[in-house]
């Protein structure tokens, strides 16, 4: 080995190394990311799935084709919900909650989609049935055509803020969410035994605050996440009325 690959290889092994500070800390975890989204709403799309489902892996799939699209944070947000009420049918899915299926059962209550199943999705809070039809199945969702406001997140070390511009004296919830992508898991038992799935955009953790255009996380953030997601909704209806996010 020459002294050009050497160093080469020096040099290669400096770039990719993390950068610490003088506390010995990676300053990639302890920077601050600040996320805007436009004035325009941001299509949020949530898909409801399981591990023990053995026709949600294909739902899967079709939400991961976010991750090549130019547009992933910058007008779409992508999130798994993976939901608990397939754990007892033989296979407990890691990435499951009942606050995942809680969400979903909430739209049905609020009137804004027909049952709760897996998969199930939902686009800016309305039912979502093309994926079901061979015919508009690899179409995406078309954006929506309102301009809500402004909503910016700022990532700093454990504390994540929130701020909508667009109706400051008006009370919502805002929410939370660290997502993981490329997570793979090797499924044993329940419908999908012996299957390899790999997962995106799975929300790992999920906090909720009620408030007036600003709020404050005190939240670290989880193994494996590897993006923030934040948006506000209405107190009576969990429906996104604006969303941002992005890869930390």
């Amino acid at each position: 080995m020459n002294r050009r690959t050497l160093a080469l290889i020096a040099l290669s092994t400096l770039l990719l190394a993390p950068t610490l500070n003088a506390y010995g800390q990676d300053e990639s975890a302890t920077r601050t990311r600040v996320f805007v989204s436009s004035p325009a709403q941001t299509t949020m799309v949530e898909l409801f799935t399981s591990e023990g489902c053995s026709s949600c892996p294909p739902a899967e799939k079709w939400l991961s084709r976010y991750t090549d699209d130019e547009q992933l944070w910058r007008s779409v947000v992508p999130l798994a919900f993976h939901v608990d009420y397939w754990d007892d049918l033989g296979w407990v899915d890691p990435y499951a909650s009942a606050e995942n299926s809680n969400r979903q059962r909430n739209y049905k209550r609020e009137g804004h989609v027909s049952g709760v199943y897996t998969p199930g999705i939902v686009v800016n809070g309305a039912e979502y049935r093309d994926f079901f039809n061979p015919v508009t199945r690899g179409r995406k969702p078309a954006p929506a055509q309102t301009e809500p406001g402004i909503l910016v997140l700022t990532c700093e070390r454990n504390r994540v803020t929130l701020e909508f511009k667009g109706d400051p004296e008006r009370k919502l919830n805002a929410n939370l969410a660290w997502v993981g992508n490329g997570i793979i898991q090797q499924v044993r038992r329940g419908e999908n035994a012996g299957r390899r799935l790999v997962h995106d955009f799975v929300v790992l953790e999920h906090k909720t605050q009620r408030g007036h255009g600003k709020w404050v996380f005190e939240s670290e953030m989880p193994e494996g996440a590897s993006a923030v997601v934040g948006w506000v909704s209405r107190v009576d209806d969990q429906a996104p009325v604006q969303a941002v996010g992005g890869e930390l």
